[in-house]
């Protein structure tokens, strides 16, 4: 029922800025940085991606969430994507670095390959 569904179009950048954008906030501690599209003239900053969920289910802005999180309510309709013109879906890098790769254990490496499986599927 939010307005931002409600258009018969898709949706631009400035379809955006005039509403409330839900961020998550950047929990590290050094090189603290803003990602992704920022430009909402309102946004509201949460802790935690469960919070961010829960403004967006209640209607209350729209923010980018992952796909695991909300696969569940779109695969109900609780939740729709946005019929975005451009920047539907947001990629970032992922780096896999062992501190000190002489000392990595066989669980590490087992859990590594895990990982590196998971990307691989994840980009099909």
């Amino acid at each position: 029922a939010h307005p931002l569904q409600r258009q018969q179009r898709p949706l631009t950048s400035a379809d955006l800025t005039d509403e409330l954008q839900v961020v998550v906030r950047d929990s590290g501690i050094a090189h603290k940085q803003d990602v992704g599209w920022l430009n909402a003239g309102s946004r509201w900053t949460v802790t935690s991606l469960d919070s961010a969920l829960e403004a967006v289910s209640n209607g209350l802005g729209f923010a980018w969430l992952p796909t695991h999180q909300v696969k569940s309510l779109l695969d109900t309709g609780a939740l729709a994507p946005l019929n975005l013109r451009e920047g539907r879906r947001y990629l970032a890098d992922l780096y896999l670095v062992f501190g000190e790769p002489e000392r990595v254990g066989p669980a590490t490496r087992q859990l590594a390959d895990i990982l590196r499986q998971c990307v691989a599927n994840a980009r099909h």
